[in-house]
């Protein structure tokens, strides 16, 4: 009896030897190890994109699928880390890894703002608001991108002036005004690690009522803005918020990228030298969306 019991303990020892060995040797090295190789991170910027080496894989983190388990079994061990982020982990990918081929992209701008010219006894007030939408893609060019101009469309416009003077007063409205705002878009910069978007919206001279007098109504600009350097800097005048416009240039290579800026800007001008007394102030809030999406 007690022979047969001794029979049975080794038949359980030897079983759970041969078992541990088995998960032994699928969950720690040399075979993770292995295993873990086949299933390397997807590269974050285009640089990485581009080496002969690419897997099959994709490096997702928790703000993506937060329903997936952080440490998946052939990661319990010798698990290699983002050092960016040190929740990353593996997840299999069934698409090849291939960067995009081009992306779309969009700029809304919503702008409010107003103006008041004064000239002595005379006096003009104007407000404003437009929406533009600006449409286009880009490509990579080597190291850099190139821009494709799509379209450009003034999807809101009001405007209204009013002057004041002793021997004279009127209105007008945005569809007699001699100008409207028009969006130039100039290039996508490079900034380390972030592209920077570079355009400006071209104001137009107020007041729009007969005057002695007319100021060049500057409307929104981004920080970066290079293709027609002038005495006068935009920046200078932002009063809250930020017209620095950038992304990350390692997100437009896996997701699409949305982001909104806004900020407040205002600027007082007098004329000097002359005996009328001649003043402008100007200002305006503005809203800008961006998105890029990746074509594959």
């Amino acid at each position: 009896m007690i022979y047969f019991i001794n029979i049975v303990m080794t038949k359980k020892i030897l079983f759970l030897i041969i078992l541990s060995f088995l998960i032994e040797s699928f969950l720690i090295p040399p075979f993770a190890h292995d295993f873990q190789k086949l299933f390397t991170p997807l590269p974050l910027s285009k640089y990485l994109f581009q080496s002969l080496d690419a897997p099959l894989s994709l490096r997702i983190t928790h703000s993506h699928l937060r329903f997936l388990p952080s440490s998946p079994p052939w990661a319990l061990k010798n698990k290699t880390r983002n050092p960016e982020n040190e929740d990353s982990f593996f997840v299999l990918s069934s698409f090849p890894q291939v960067p995009p081929s081009w992306w779309e992209i969009k700029l809304l701008i919503n702008t409010t703002g107003e103006y008041i010219i004064k000239e002595g006894k005379k006096s003009y007030t104007g407000n404003y608001s437009f929406t533009l939408l600006w449409t286009g893609c880009m490509e990579e060019d080597m190291d850099d991108y190139i821009i494709y101009h799509e379209n450009s469309n003034l999807l809101q416009w009001e405007a209204q002036e009013k002057a004041l003077s002793p021997d004279f007063s009127g209105v007008v409205s945005a569809d007699d005004f001699s100008g409207k705002p028009r969006f130039d878009f100039h290039y996508i910069l490079r900034r380390g690690e972030d592209l920077h978007f570079d355009f400006q919206v071209d104001g137009f001279y107020v007041p729009q009522n007969n005057s002695d007098f007319k100021f060049y109504l500057n409307l929104p600009a981004s920080k970066e803005k290079t293709k027609y350097p002038s005495k006068f800097d935009y920046n200078t005048y932002v009063s809250q918020g930020s017209n620095s416009i950038y992304i990350q240039e390692e997100e437009i290579y896996l997701v699409t990228v949305e982001k909104t800026c806004l900020w407040k800007w205002k600027h007082q001008k007098r004329l000097s030298g002359e005996k009328t007394p001649v003043s402008l102030f100007n200002s305006h809030k503005v809203e800008v969306s961006v998105s890029i999406m990746p074509r594959f």
